[in-house]
């Protein structure tokens, strides 16, 4: 599930393993992964690197392979609790306790996201095998009302540990910093961003940029609308809308947007315009909050718990409402800006990998029954 670390189940994984490893704690950490992750995992020794082989790399494969394989390999090492880390990897039958992440409902939210398969898997059997966890952890409380409602678990065996950010990695970089990096992209006009893999329906860029075009037609100015992301499910479409867009020059395809890339694209925009139909965290929101970014998003599933007081709110399936946040964006005075950017500032701090670490530790702690001291 860790996909490169390109995912945002795949920045989870990486972003709290680092910081569990550095965690006084009685625990060794173990990770399961494709050897061409490894490098994610640095802090991992290789005597506590489990391999998963190359041929069970994709689908069906990595399926059989945790629910064949990964026991039998739990039991040869002595793990005591293993923690998956989405749900579509939940053991059927674990040897061991079993702690599982569940960052999202949206098999119950989206129907035409998933094809039949994945929809009756997503819908029917990860409730059941949601049950078999002695823990479920949700990434916010929106997902942990989900869980509740569609997979009927109690509230008790559900804890909410919100998603954290790299503050190390996303803050604000200087004007000077921004000219330089936005030069060095050939990036000369102000821009729109919207970081999201391109995938129809779902990520909702169609919409987008409907709203774009209308905004580009009724206003003199020059904008750019800028989408940063690989290919998905449905990518076909979006590069067919834009390729028959009157401003099509102007909307701008960066493909996958490198780790290193990502602050200076989110320091350097007008805002960060997030219209996806549903999430259950939506890590772009509060990362270019901390890069000093202004934020418009949907106000659906927990982008309005995650987005808090600091961003324009919009419903995702309006595009008035979408070119109304655009609008709205363009006409803040240079005070108001700044405000609003220390908004989103102060609210970004209250997101932190650490503490999602700490929290995380308590539930294997709790499950295991093995006393702190404090």
């Amino acid at each position: 599930m860790i996909q490169g670390g390109k995912s945002g189940v795949g920045r989870y994984v990486t972003r709290l393993v680092e910081k569990l490893n550095h965690q006084k704690t009685v625990f060794d950490f173990y990770v399961a992964g494709l050897n061409q992750d490894r490098k994610l995992f640095k802090s991992i020794p290789d005597n506590r690197w489990i391999v998963i082989p190359d041929k069970f790399l994709h689908g069906v494969k990595n399926l059989i392979w945790h629910q064949a394989k990964l026991p039998k390999i739990l039991k040869a090492n002595n793990i005591d609790l293993v923690h998956i880390p989405s749900y579509r990897r939940i053991l059927w039958k674990s040897p061991i306790k079993q702690v599982a992440t569940i960052h999202d409902c949206a098999p119950f939210h989206l129907s035409d996201k998933y094809d039949f398969f994945r929809r009756i898997f997503g819908t029917k059997l990860i409730p059941y095998m949601a049950k078999k966890c002695q823990h479920i952890i949700s990434v916010s409380r929106s997902t942990t009302r989900d869980i509740e409602h569609f997979m009927k678990i109690p509230q008790n065996r559900i804890t909410t540990i919100l998603n954290g950010v790299d503050h190390d990695h996303f803050y604000p970089r200087t004007v000077e910093e921004i000219k330089e990096f936005l030069i060095n992209k050939k990036q000369e006009l102000p821009y729109f961003l919207y970081i999201s893999r391109l995938e129809h329906p779902g990520k909702n860029h169609i919409r987008l940029i409907n709203a774009f075009e209308k905004l580009r037609s009724e206003n003199p100015f020059q904008i750019q609308l800028i989408l940063g992301g690989a290919d998905w499910h449905g990518s076909e479409l979006i590069h067919q809308r834009i390729e028959e867009s009157t401003f099509k020059n102007d909307i701008i395809l960066l493909g996958f947007v490198s780790e290193d890339d990502i602050p200076y694209w989110f320091s350097g925009c007008k805002a960060l315009i997030f219209p996806s139909l549903f999430e259950g965290f939506g890590l772009p929101v509060v990362e270019a909050m901390a890069c000093g970014s202004l934020v418009a998003t949907s106000n659906r599933g927990s982008l309005k718990e995650v987005g808090g007081d600091a961003a324009w709110f919009f419903n995702p399936e309006d595009e008035a409402e979408i070119l109304q946040s655009l609008n709205e964006i363009l006409s803040l005075t240079d005070p108001d800006i700044e405000k609003q950017k220390q908004l989103g500032l102060h609210h970004s701090n209250s997101f932190s990998w650490d503490n999602a670490a700490r929290e995380t530790i308590k539930i294997y702690n709790s499950i295991l029954k093995i006393e702190t001291g404090k």
